[in-house]
């Protein structure tokens, strides 16, 4: 089974916070072949940058984290590139009213539909729109 990492599953593997033990424990637990793409590495640089604002870490340490996660990303995981027809479809699927999706989301959904991978999400209500959508989704446990 292969798995595409949201953020909010990418940043406790690097970042100490509530569900760290948790995504720590899930990725070690088997042999898994896991996903990200560009745009995943960019809300981790965005939330890392956020991290710094708020004064929870220096420049280097949050340096440090980038490095770190971006050389574990390069040897043990697969991007997954993101292409004009994954936006377009996206676009769609924001345009109507309900469910309530970001583009971002949308982006990492009609990905994850197209490649078959599971979406995996500490996001309660990414993970319902995702499975109301048709994407298999599971957040760790």
């Amino acid at each position: 089974m292969s798995f595409y990492l949201d953020t909010s599953v990418l940043t406790p593997l690097f970042v100490p916070e509530a569900n760290s033990p948790i995504v720590n424990d899930w990725a070690r637990a088997k042999r898994r072949e896991f996903h990200y793409s560009h745009l995943v590495a960019g809300e981790f640089n965005s939330a890392i940058s956020r991290l710094v604002r708020m004064g929870e870490f220096d420049e280097e340490q949050a340096q440090a984290i980038r490095e770190l996660a971006s050389e574990w990303l390069e040897n043990a995981a697969t991007c997954s590139r993101i292409y004009d027809e994954h936006v377009e479809i996206a676009s769609r699927v924001v345009a109507k009213p309900s469910p309530k999706l970001l583009m971002p989301d949308a982006i990492h959904l009609t990905l994850c539909a197209s490649k078959n991978l599971t979406f995996v999400t500490f996001d309660e209500d990414l993970l319902v729109i995702a499975k109301r959508e048709g994407v298999e989704a599971l957040m760790p446990a």
